[in-house]
């Protein structure tokens, strides 16, 4: 099944006590599984930075046979096998790619897909989240924005994915998880999202983790 949109994609079904197959397709296309018939909701994604779907597979089946859930990943453009450089607008365009697809091509209802953002997938997944109806949002390790994680600052001319100015346009619950030692993004970061957040889910704070 094509893909429009640069996004690579792996999508992993859930299927109980059994095991799991899927492969990385070029950029252009998607590899699936057969779809999970326990499964009602179905996870988009999107990773952290230093991270592709080769690295993250076994988390992906981790998380779908524990949350008996269907599970899509992809690939930023620029990352893994996906052509490209990278960018903040292309990551956007990713995503959007990537849930486009989950309608157009799997009939999925928007309220049957929950958007799962780790650290700069965090991203993405409010960008989407801020102009689509979805299911629900998890924000694991999310940051304010990027240049925030690195200098102590509230206004900046020059920044990317800008977390802080686009929560409160999500309107589906929000949980964030975050670990409460974590040293690369502080989390502050995830306590300042919660509090603006439209409709906050108790949050996860993982005490003494330092990255989730």
């Amino acid at each position: 099944m094509p893909l429009r949109g640069r996004a690579c994609v792996c999508r992993v079904a859930c299927r109980p006590r059994r095991a799991l197959a899927a492969a990385v397709a070029p950029r252009s296309e998607s590899a699936l599984t057969e779809p999970a018939r326990r499964a009602k909701f179905t996870l988009l994604f999107s990773h952290a930075n230093a991270e592709d779907l080769g690295l993250i597979f076994d988390h992906l089946k981790t998380l779908s046979e524990v949350l008996q859930v269907n599970v899509m990943g992809y690939e930023y453009t620029g990352y893994g096998q996906s052509s490209g450089k990278p960018s903040e607008v292309d990551c956007y365009a990713d995503v959007a790619a990537a849930f486009r697809w989950l309608m157009e091509e799997k009939n999925l209802l928007p309220s049957e897909v929950i958007l799962f953002g780790r650290s700069i997938g965090s991203g993405p997944t409010v960008e989407l989240a801020s102009r689509a109806e979805v299911g629900g949002v998890i924000l694991q390790s999310a940051f304010t924005s990027c240049i925030r994680v690195a200098y102590d600052v509230k206004y900046t001319a020059f920044d990317a994915f800008c977390n802080v100015k686009k929560i409160h346009k999500v309107k589906c619950s929000v949980l964030i998880v975050h670990g409460t030692r974590d040293d690369v993004v502080p989390c502050l970061h995830g306590k300042e999202l919660y509090k603006l957040c439209r409709r906050p889910h108790r949050p996860f704070w993982v005490l003494t983790a330092c990255v989730c």
